[in-house]
């Protein structure tokens, strides 16, 4: 009932969105001292690892004459620079500058914002790079012409979505992707050397110049985008009508309704079993129609409603009340399809929406973003995320999957909502699953297929230790899209662990790049932290590990120190794709299974250490291994071989006991290789899943008793009869008793299983130890791994337990 309430309170002050104005964004940059000592952050006021920006000053350039001075005078100090946009919408940590904290310099592009040459007759228009979305629209309506595709969100300049590969949704010709109609650009680069007296070089990039496909999206890696030039094309409108459907068998109408729909789109609300396809269409000119596009999320809303709204759903995840969600978010939703998704078609009449199509010039439909150009008001109204006030606060997930493969993930995730029906409430605030469709690029950083981009946002808690409802329903579906799916993430969205391994992605595109972006800027400057780590460079990775991690999409989960434990959540394997590893809320840690404890830690040489014992001792014997030198690896072959020997005993044994019950699988997804401007050959191992986690999680990598430990199941220590067939089927059932770390007692002499768990029960070969009561800790042995073979738990004398 308190959940209607607060449902019902929050849907009448959202009749309130329709009547406001708002306030602008305050500047993303800040400084104590006029342009000195300054502060860099983003349009949501933190970044995924919520660290604080610091560079030593900032600069205004209004001409690109003071472009080129600003980039020649950092040049010639060696220091590290940064272009940062007018509203800096991006959430990755693009627009802070590498080199040493609060030393750097950000260049912004807030001035350079005009028109600059238009040509009828080839319907092209050149634009200063800091232009905004919104005034490049309106200006190449007033000439007749249209950008044929956008965002959706008008807060971007065109220097910052073509550096992050932004887009609209189509399937058509070239796709949606705005860098595809990109046919000159002009950068100003730093030059080791004087040129004309400057360290600094302006490159004029033509059509036909290779190098182009480098800066199309660039990371902003490559320099500081001055121009672009822009194929349009003549004005047009289009039709929109919004049809909601349910969501049974949707998955396998994606691809036909893509191809056939010229800007569609659709809206999936998993949880409520409902999809809103977005028939859009292109009309000529004459069609009859003022319609405009002013989605309802984009418009300036009452600052008291939005911190109501996100009031509620804090209240809601902090008394677990799922089905609050639920109820709160489909009311939300509700509004949003009666009000026509924010679309206008009444010019000037008391409602706005008066019903489908809806009808309007390229221009006026393409994008939205009514909140960005209002005047002060003190924040009475602002955009809904704006950080000077307790508003939306969310993680944003964007990933693209080729078509080939969206029913099959669909189906996925489809099965995760039919186990956990409430789990994916949290996304329906924020339009659910959010489907584009962008086609393959050219671009060296761009779409490597025809692709269906998913955009995915929910809550984030404003404390980063504090995890979220069903947290490892959403965490398995992001590493099913990366890793099941091979998905490519938004360069300008997503949490950190978006980007684990997409250098192999891109594959030799990447090595195309960086090429480019060497002959450029060789020494860097232009580089950071941020995009070394997400392009594979200069030995920077791209998690940040800690406790909790996991939580805030900073690493993927290796031990529950990851995760939450002292709240609950423990790393797990995924449910569906059992590969995943994701924090999971168990309500007794002894209930579900594990027979090793948790609280061990690995030390990062350790972790190493088994990992290329479990992955190279056979590898290393092929023809291809590059590992050692020739003599060492002469010396150390009969040792490779009795570990190959002995690996294949192990594993034909837990083969045969995995007929008997099925455990966990560990990670199997492909290392993020490290780049850097001369990179040795990687070897063929390198896809091994272990070594991904040691990718993506630096720290502890917990070592569990048995691979096939299934999860929620207590350890049977068995003895196996190796003289009698494998065969388990009959009247073998294995106990699944009260679970407990200690070895669950299992008798079976007819399938040649017998055991006797108890106090010293491992020194007499009764049991395999999983506590140190199996051994004589009074006597001073302790359960303990083995040194060669890890996964072997043995009792070892250890003088002092502290020390161990």
């Amino acid at each position: 009932m308190a959940a209607t309430h607060i449902a019902l309170f929050a849907s009448g002050l959202a009749v309130l969105l329709l009547l406001v104005q708002g306030s602008p964004p305050a500047p993303v940059v800040q400084c104590r001292s006029g342009n000195t000592n300054c502060t860099v952050t983003n349009g949501y006021g933190a970044f995924p690892d919520r660290s604080t920006c610091r560079v030593a000053a900032v600069a205004y350039p209004s001409t690109e004459q003071e472009l080129l001075l600003a980039v020649s005078d950092a040049t010639e100090k060696q220091q590290h620079m940064k272009a940062v946009t007018m509203y800096s919408h991006s959430i990755p940590k693009l627009s802070c500058p590498g080199g040493s904290s609060g030393q750097g310099l950000v260049i912004s592009t807030q001035s350079l914002n005009r028109s600059v040459s238009v040509d009828m007759a080839t319907s092209r228009m050149t634009f200063e790079a800091g232009i905004t979305l919104r005034a490049l629209l309106d200006a190449a309506a007033a000439r007749g012409l249209a950008l044929p595709h956008s965002p959706y969100w008008q807060g971007m300049t065109l220097g910052g979505l073509l550096s992050t590969g932004s887009h609209g949704s189509s399937a058509f010709g070239k796709g949606s992707a705005v860098h595809e109609y990109v046919v000159g650009m002009r950068l100003v680069v730093p030059s080791p050397v004087p040129v004309n007296g400057y360290y600094a070089n302006i490159v004029n990039l033509g059509e036909d110049d290779p190098d182009l496909l480098a800066a199309k999206v660039s990371l902003g890696v490559l320099g500081v985008i001055s121009q672009v030039t822009l194929q349009l094309e003549p004005m047009f409108k289009r039709s929109i009508t919004n049809r909601v459907v349910s969501d049974v068998g949707f998955e396998q109408t994606i691809s036909s309704y893509a191809f056939t729909t010229y800007y569609g789109d659709i809206s999936w609300y998993p949880s409520q079993g409902r999809v809103v396809y977005r028939d859009d269409v292109k009309v000529p000119i004459t069609t009859k129609g003022k319609g405009v596009n002013d989605y309802l999320g984009f418009r300036a809303q009452p600052t008291l409603v939005v911190a109501s709204l996100r009031a509620s759903e804090e209240l809601l995840e902090a008394t677990g009340n799922v089905e609050g969600k639920c109820v709160l978010f489909r009311l939300q939703v509700d509004i949003l399809i009666a009000t026509g998704m924010g679309l206008k078609n009444n010019d000037g009449g008391l409602l706005d929406f008066t019903g489908y199509p809806v009808i309007g010039n390229q221009s006026d439909m393409q994008s939205a973003g009514s909140c960005l150009r209002s005047a002060e008001d003190n924040l009475l109204t602002a955009c809904g995320w704006d950080p000077r006030f307790a508003g939306l606060f969310y993680h944003q997930t964007t990933i693209s999957i080729p078509f080939t493969t969206i029913a099959d993930f669909i189906a996925d995730v489809k099965k995760l909502r039919d186990a956990h029906p409430d789990a994916l409430c949290s996304t329906e605030l924020y339009l659910g699953f959010f489907m584009r469709f962008v086609r393959n690029s050219t671009a060296y950083l761009g779409k490597t297929d025809d692709v269906v981009d998913i955009d995915i946002t929910y809550y984030r808690s404003k404390d980063p230790k504090r995890p979220r409802l069903y947290e490892d329903v959403l965490e398995e579906i992001e590493q099913m899209a990366l890793f099941k799916y091979n998905g490519l993430p938004h360069w300008g969205k997503n949490r950190n662990v978006g980007f684990l391994n997409v250098t192999n992605k891109l594959g030799a595109k990447l090595d195309k790049f960086v090429s480019v972006m060497q002959k450029y800027d060789a020494n860097g400057l232009f580089s950071s932290d941020w995009t070394d780590a997400v392009l594979g460079l200069r030995g920077k990775e791209v998690v940040v590990q800690g406790d909790g991690c996991a939580l805030e999409g900073l690493c993927i989960c290796s031990t529950d120190d990851d995760c939450a434990p002292k709240q609950g959540y423990y790393c797990r394997p995924g449910e569906v794709y059992e590969q995943a590893r994701v924090c999971r809320k168990i309500k007794s840690v002894e209930a579900d299974g594990l027979a090793w404890s948790a609280d061990r830690k690995w030390s990062h040489h350790e972790r190493g250490k088994q990992q290329r014992e479990q992955a190279e001792p056979c590898s290393a014997m092929t023809k291809g291994s590059r590992r050692g030198k020739k003599l060492m690896r002469y010396i150390k072959a009969p040792y490779r071989a009795l570990l190959c020997a002995r690996d294949s005993y192990v594993n034909s044994m837990t083969g045969c006991a995995g007929r008997a019950q099925r455990g966990p699988t560990i990670i199997a997804m492909p290392r993020a290789q490290s780049r850097s401007f001369h990179r040795p050959q990687m070897s063929s191992g390198e896809d091994d899943i272990s070594k991904l986690i040691r990718a993506a999680s630096r720290s502890r990598l917990r070592s569990v008793v048995g691979a096939a430990v299934p999860r929620s199941h207590s350890v049977a220590a068995m003895r196996i009869d190796e003289d009698k067939p494998c065969n388990f089927e009959g009247d073998v059932k294995v106990a699944l008793g009260p679970r407990s770390r200690s070895c669950d007692v299992v008798s079976k002499r007819r399938a040649g299983f017998t055991t006797s768990a108890g106090n010293g029960c491992a020194l007499e070969g009764l049991c395999i130890c999983s506590t140190d009561d199996h051994c004589a800790p009074k006597q001073g042995y302790y359960c303990r791994p083995g040194e060669v073979y890890e996964q072997a738990r043995v009792c070892r004398k250890i003088k002092s337990v502290e020390a161990d």
